[in-house]
């Protein structure tokens, strides 16, 4: 099977790093779907590319000409004349790797190019409502969330009338294009993936808790940071690491030091591979406290190791974590801070969620999610 890709809002800092859900899907089972025989190219940005090479992936095709001011506009452009001169003879899977349109439209103009071919769309988020109260973008990053909400509600029709196939990563969102009129068979609910051989032995423990993920409005570690100050109180030695970065990153820290935490939060960007295992190993619990999310295999990497998870009760978790991870209700910073501490020093309670979290995300192989994916793109072939 030959698929063609379309990766082009993959953006990539070299010196700070960082890497979307989307994104380690698309690589973990790219890497997978090789070693099963099968043949791929990956159209992508000039960043995108250094990820993909980073993480030995070297079948790609990189447009130039992509960065700067109207960035998005020319991938748009540019990799739809991409997808005009393409000889795809011999593609019979065209992916579009993100709900974005730099990588919506020219996956649409190489499926109507190559007529054999299946379109298959990744749909990791439905952008959210600008006008609901679940909105993350609030203040000053309003208008970049109702620019999100709408070139998300041009993708969702773009793949309603052309798409053959859809990944989501929930069941909600399933039932979302369902009500859109997709067929269920040409929809396949795709969670992520995590390698549990990576895990380290456990160390002695320096971090009471890590939070793993880009620094996002959606993601909650604003408020975080709110959350720690009241379990600081009560546990003054108590230590929260924060792996990832991302727009608020500054915001972040602005707050740690505004709270006077700056002895019980320590920032430590993007780490990956090894060095984020080893700072799991030294790590007690995973904290994932997002606000709108699809899901989130963030906090996975560690759960399958044995660190117990809390995360806000939200529908979308409610399915992608029924186990291993205490809920909270959505905004209730009181509640967060006292499941962390009960979990801390409770030593039974501990022990369950811990044995809970490492048994269910087993179940999280890339392997095996690769084969899911295979067998999907096979019966969509017919």
């Amino acid at each position: 099977m030959y698929i063609l890709a379309y990766a082009l809002a993959m953006e990539y800092d070299q010196r700070k790093k960082g890497m979307s859900g989307g994104d380690r899907i698309l690589i973990e089972i790219s890497k997978e779907l090789m070693r099963r025989g099968h043949s791929s190219l990956i159209v992508t940005s000039e960043t995108g590319a250094v990820m993909l090479r980073e993480y030995g992936i070297h079948q790609f095709l990189s447009i130039r000409g992509t960065s700067g001011p109207f960035r998005i506009l020319k991938k748009i452009i540019r990799g739809s004349v991409t997808s005009l001169r393409f000889d795809l003879s011999n593609v019979e899977i065209v992916y579009s790797s993100s709900i974005f349109l730099e990588d919506i439209i020219p996956g649409l103009m190489a499926k109507i190019r190559a007529h054999d071919a299946k379109w298959v769309v990744g749909y990791w988020l439905f952008p959210p409502n600008p006008f609901s109260k679940e909105n993350p973008y609030r203040g000053k990053m309003w208008l970049r969330g109702l620019a999100f909400y709408l070139a998300g509600k041009l993708s969702q029709f773009l793949v309603r009338r052309w798409s053959d196939g859809v990944l989501v990563t929930n069941n909600l969102d399933k039932e979302k294009f369902e009500r859109m009129g997709i067929s269920p068979t040409r929809i396949l609910v795709l969670k992520g993936g995590v390698d549990g051989k990576a895990c380290l032995p456990s160390t002695e423990s320096i971090y009471d808790a890590v939070f793993i993920g880009r620094l996002h409005p959606q993601k909650g570690v604003i408020q975080l940071i709110d959350v720690w100050e009241k379990v600081s109180k009560r546990l003054p030695d108590s230590k929260l690491l924060i792996i990832g970065n991302g727009p608020l990153e500054d915001e972040v820290k602005a707050r740690i030091r505004m709270k006077g935490l700056n002895r019980n939060v320590e920032m430590v960007g993007f780490k990956d591979g090894v060095e984020k295992m080893l700072l799991f190993s030294r790590s007690k619990i995973v904290l994932h406290p997002v606000l709108y999310d699809s899901g989130g295999m963030a906090p996975c990497e560690a759960m399958i190791c044995g660190l117990p998870c809390i995360a806000y009760d939200i529908p979308e978790l409610r399915e992608y974590y029924p186990k291993g991870c205490l809920k909270v209700k959505p905004y209730d910073i009181e509640e967060f801070a006292e499941k962390i501490i009960n979990l801390l020093t409770d030593e039974g309670l501990f022990a369950s969620i811990s044995t809970e979290a490492k048994k269910y995300c087993a179940d999280w192989d890339w392997e095996k999610k690769a084969r899911e994916l295979e067998g999907f793109l096979l019966s969509l072939k017919g």
